[in-house]
């Protein structure tokens, strides 16, 4: 609104159009208000500059204050042993320390003087290494390995691999005698001529061969394969865990079988995957193992890898064992020798099988501190009993975490599953690891109850279905690939669970029921009814419910110039092209 008085008023935000005259008028009438207004602004101006003066000296006062404050923290009174403690934790916790400026320990040194010292002086900041193989140019036409500019870049590629495998090398250095983690992947796919970059790197490695501890290490094939295949156990005192990856590309040498990275005399873990040669031929000291992963075998025929022969084989001579991932396969008319099989301490046992008398294999398994189980088939179910209720069995009823596939089990076999594992505290159901063929998915359609059997689980463990207490204690539910679930079943399961939980043992069924803590769910189907604000009443109870993306339905449209084409106003001749 304007702040003065004018004559003109009736004509403001109105389509009214003025003559010259009163045109004239207006100009003369707004000599005076514009007169005004660049008095104003010139004093907004002041005020402005004068306010931007005022906080330019509160910053530079706060920043001098404040810099003078930050001599006083704690921190700083800190002693040196207390740093090096602090900075340790900084180290990444599940995978090895890289070479890069912005994790620790390099990131520290870079703070302050004092920083620097007590980082480069503690040797077990620098006692685990991820050793990056680099990528060196790759022009895309070969023509240009010739041009000026390519040799440029190669030489300074040149210069930057000797100062990086210097780094390498001093890093491992700085570890003084500690036993080393290093983590060591060239890429499987390299051009042959990447060889010399692997091999620069795998020559700092062996220096320190005395000193690893553990090693986590794709193996190229060829001439490196055989160098690491002929390490000797005495030139590995100090290695107690081993992870290979063996490249697939390319035969390996024969002798991985004696090699010293599988007969280290204090070796304690071991993980395979592509192993080129039978596990049988392998002759390791298997009563010390407390870990053992194999999870494939690169073999000439693709379907045999570990059979029960040598499954039985393996755990019979690894009494040790705390941990333990294997996928057997055998024909359909092989069984297992039936010595029993003792593994007091077996923890966590992660099978995939795909034996048809697998069952042989789990009557002589003796394992009384079986606490986790994950175990998936390749066989849908049958009307014989499920394999896995045998190895139920011989667990002691103590198992406390389960992950499996509902739908390779039959309803009897579900019910029998709840009886042998009454103390399990986590269930996760996840699609089985190999894919079924056809005829074993149509075998799985054709079974009673088939698609309903999830919507059956769940209602088995809501508290009162059928007068069945299956699974008191769960607090922790994760169901993926479940297919027809409906959210009302989830709804019924979190609210019944919950509120038998609520009620006193003693007024309750035999146990009681823990509390629910965690639940996931994936559904197959868009959401119909958001559930999720009626758990918000249970305190420590975290709910998880994951959604397909909503399919987007075009509405149409009625676009005006669809099909419109611009006319052109010269005449165009053809033949002007053609003009001599």
């Amino acid at each position: 609104m304007a702040q003065f008085n004018s004559q003109f008023s009736s004509f403001l935000q109105t389509n009214f159009v003025p003559s010259t005259l009163i045109r004239n008028e207006i100009s003369d009438f707004l000599d005076g208000p514009e007169r005004a207004l660049e008095v104003l602004n010139a004093e907004v101006t002041r005020a402005e500059q004068q306010l931007a003066d005022a906080k330019q000296k509160r910053d530079g006062l706060q920043s001098s204050i404040q810099q003078h404050r930050w001599l006083l923290t704690s921190f700083r009174r800190l002693p040196d042993d207390m740093l090096r403690e602090i900075f340790l934790w900084c180290l990444p916790v599940n995978k090895n320390a890289a070479l890069t400026a912005i994790e620790a320990p390099l990131l520290l040194g870079r703070v302050c003087s004092r920083w620097r010292t007590i980082v480069y002086r503690t040797p077990r900041l620098w006692a685990s290494l991820h050793v990056p193989c680099p990528i060196p140019p790759s022009p895309t036409n070969t023509s240009l390995h010739l041009t000026q500019r390519f040799r440029q870049v190669w030489d300074d590629f040149e210069r930057k691999l000797a100062y990086h495998s210097a780094a390498v090398e001093a890093w491992l250095t700085r570890s003084g005698s500690l036993p080393l983690s290093l983590s060591f992947h060239p890429r499987e796919s390299a051009p042959a001529q990447h060889e010399r970059y692997v091999k620069i790197y795998l020559d700092i490695m062996l220096k320190f061969t005395d000193r690893w501890g553990d090693i986590q290490m794709t193996i190229p094939a060829g001439d490196h394969s055989s160098t690491l295949a002929l390490l000797t156990p005495q030139s590995l005192p100090q290695l107690k865990h081993v992870d290979l990856k063996f490249a697939c590309r390319l035969p390996h040498d024969k002798r991985w079988v004696s090699s010293g990275l599988l007969h280290a005399p204090n070796l304690r873990t071991i993980q395979f995957t592509f192993f080129p040669q039978p596990i049988s031929a392998i002759n390791i000291a298997w009563s010390n193992l407390t870990r053992l992963s194999i999870q494939d075998l690169n073999s000439p025929s693709r379907m045999k890898r570990i059979s029960l022969k040598d499954a039985h084989h393996l755990l019979s001579h690894s009494p040790k064992l705390q941990y333990c991932f294997i996928k057997i396969i055998d024909i359909n008319d092989s069984v297992s020798p039936s010595e029993e099989i003792s593994l007091p301490d077996l923890d966590t046992l992660v099978l995939v099988e795909a034996a048809w008398n697998i069952g042989t294999l789990f009557e002589s398994l003796k394992l009384p501190s079986l606490r986790k189980l994950c175990y998936h088939s390749s066989f849908a179910p049958s009307t014989t009993r499920s394999p896995l209720l045998t190895l139920l069995e011989r667990s002691g009823s103590q198992l406390e975490r389960l992950i499996t596939d509902i739908f390779n089990f039959t309803l009897d076999d579900l019910l029998a599953a709840f009886k042998f594992t009454p103390s399990l505290t986590h269930f996760t159901n996840r699609v089985c690891l190999p894919s079924l063929s056809r005829d074993q998915s149509r075998l799985r359609s054709c079974l009673p109850v088939g698609p309903h059997l999830i919507r059956v689980f769940i209602n088995l463990l809501t508290p009162g279905y059928l007068d069945m207490d299956n699974w008191p204690q769960l607090r922790f539910v994760e169901m993926r690939d479940i297919g027809n679930i409906l959210d009302s079943d989830v709804l019924n399961l979190i609210h019944g669970r919950m509120d038998a939980a609520s009620i006193p043992s003693t007024s309750c069924m035999d146990n009681g029921y823990a509390s629910l803590e965690h639940v996931r769910i994936w559904f197959s189907k868009e959401m119909v009814n958001d559930i999720r604000p009626s758990f918000e009443r249970y305190s420590g109870l975290k709910v998880e419910l994951f959604y397909p993306t909503p399919r987007i339905i075009s509405s149409g449209m009625f676009p005006a110039r669809t099909g419109s084409l611009t006319r052109t106003t010269t005449p165009i001749n053809i033949m002007d092209d053609f003009a001599p």
